[in-house]
């Protein structure tokens, strides 16, 4: 019996005038007895001499399987601190992260999750549910202010993950000096169409807004894919008082997609003070959720300065 890798090859004992393999998908044999191996499975060689039989059973290692989502932080600035992270196994598993605040937020498995498989955190919804402005999966992180944040996490929308008819399908927030959400992250998309990785800007001061949202503007057809697990990185910058020097910029599986600079969020500085991992589907009103959808949510970390 010899085991070899797809690919490799061995050669046999004996150099008779006929091999013969008895399946040349799994493993083929030239006249000089060289055996490569083709694919996983088994294959039986046959030796023939004018005496003699020789037989060999080859069984091929199975070919290696392609490497996940890389796990690393890719795009994380140098000099900043790990302010924590989870890999979402249970409630309460890291004290610095609170579910509590409406219990929505649940747990399942996924072998396909890209950095701590197989448990993952899960936002549902319901068929029928209606959009009431109430966060689903919540679990936030609150620090002290923080001028520069870097977030990372790993998300999939189900694969047939239905958009407000608003476009608003929010999965983050940064709220700002302990106040309201100066920054949301979330997915604009509407019904079966296009999911777009964005940022929405909330009591914006510059440029003046009650609401603003930006869409990629480095790779503008980036988008999100059903079904599918993306990593995602956001790096927000606040301004300093009384200056539009702050910044936002945000990644898609190690792609930086979009940036905006010149931002004043604050009209005194801006410091970052909560990170809320949570899906909002859409605002008050418009239709129901038509069939159960879901968005999992695989290992949040965070860190700043």
């Amino acid at each position: 019996m010899a085991t070899i890798k797809v690919g490799e090859s061995v050669q046999l004992p004996c150099e008779p005038p006929k091999y013969v393999s008895s399946n040349t998908q799994v493993a083929t044999v030239n006249q000089n007895g060289v055996v490569t191996a083709v694919s996983p499975g088994t294959a039986n060689i046959r030796a023939v001499t004018a005496i003699t039989v020789v037989t060999a059973d080859i069984i091929p290692d199975p070919a290696p399987t392609p490497d996940p989502i890389p796990s690393g932080p890719t795009n994380e600035p140098s000099g900043l601190a790990l302010i924590g992270e989870r890999p979402f196994n249970s409630v309460d598993e890291n004290p610095l992260f609170d579910d509590h605040d409406n219990g929505s937020l649940r747990f399942t498995t996924d072998e396909t999750a890209p950095f701590s498989p197989p448990n993952v955190g899960q936002a549902f919804y319901p068929a029928g549910f209606t959009s009431k402005g109430i966060g689903v999966g919540e679990s936030n992180i609150s620090f002290s202010g923080k001028r520069y944040l870097y977030v990372r996490w790993y998300l999939k929308y189900s694969s047939n993950w239905y958009g407000h008819d608003s476009g608003n399908n929010k999965n983050a927030f940064i709220w700002s000096n302990g106040s309201n959400p100066s920054l949301v992250f979330e997915n604009l998309c509407q019904g079966y169409g296009e999911m777009v990785p964005g940022f929405v800007g909330q009591d914006i001061v510059h440029p003046l807004a009650d609401e603003i949202d930006w869409r990629p503007n480095i790779v503008p057809s980036a988008r999100f894919i059903r079904g599918q697990w993306h990593q995602v990185e956001l790096y927000v910058v606040g301004n300093t008082s009384g200056n539009a020097d702050g910044s936002i910029a945000w990644w898609l599986d190690g792609v930086k997609i979009g940036e905006v600079l010149n931002l004043r969020f604050n009209s005194g500085a801006t410091n970052w003070t909560m990170f809320k991992n949570c899906s909002t589907w859409g605002g008050v009103g418009g239709p129901n959720v038509p069939a159960d959808q879901y968005l999992n949510v695989d290992h949040v970390y965070v860190s700043g300065k």
